[in-house]
């Protein structure tokens, strides 16, 4: 069973080094020195109620779950820009759902984080088709080039 959703904090967030930006195998990567980590649990499709959200859509789910990223990173000090790694677990994945499912997730974003996708069988509950986990590298004060997505970034990309 997988831990509740919203940020898993067992103390304050560790101290670490970490990649900021996705490495190319033919780039150095980039590190935060000594950011502080927010490891957040996977977040699903449902609405501020627990209600699922977009029932047989993993587009619909994406945007939902890029809505509670929103939500979530907020609550830490933090936007989807400061997440440095995901995991997207993906039920019936196929090759197809790649822009439904990493289209709302990276819209209003500057950067892609480290991304890992996992074709399972089923989540926690038959409703959802998707789950994100992410870890974010909160930002220290005065950090330059922030920028916060809005609630309604993931929303625009629903129609497309």
């Amino acid at each position: 069973m997988r831990p509740p959703q919203g940020a898993d904090h067992a103390g304050e967030p560790r101290q670490s080094t970490v990649p900021a930006q996705p490495v190319r195998p033919d780039q150095p990567g980039r590190h935060r020195r000594g950011a502080r980590l927010a490891p957040l649990s996977g977040q699903v499709a449902w609405d501020t109620q627990g209600r699922p959200v977009g029932l047989g859509d993993h587009e619909a789910q994406a945007v939902q779950i890029a809505l509670n990223l929103n939500a979530v990173l907020a609550a830490v000090g933090a936007t989807r820009n400061d997440i440095i790694t995901e995991t997207v677990y993906v039920v019936d994945y196929t090759p197809e759902l790649l822009s439904a499912i990493f289209g709302p997730l990276r819209s209003g974003i500057s950067a892609a984080p480290a991304s890992t996708l996992l074709s399972v069988s089923a989540l926690f509950a038959p409703e959802y088709l998707l789950e994100v986990q992410v870890v974010a590298a909160l930002p220290g004060p005065g950090s330059p080039g922030r920028t916060t997505p809005t609630d309604n970034t993931a929303a625009n990309t629903a129609g497309r």
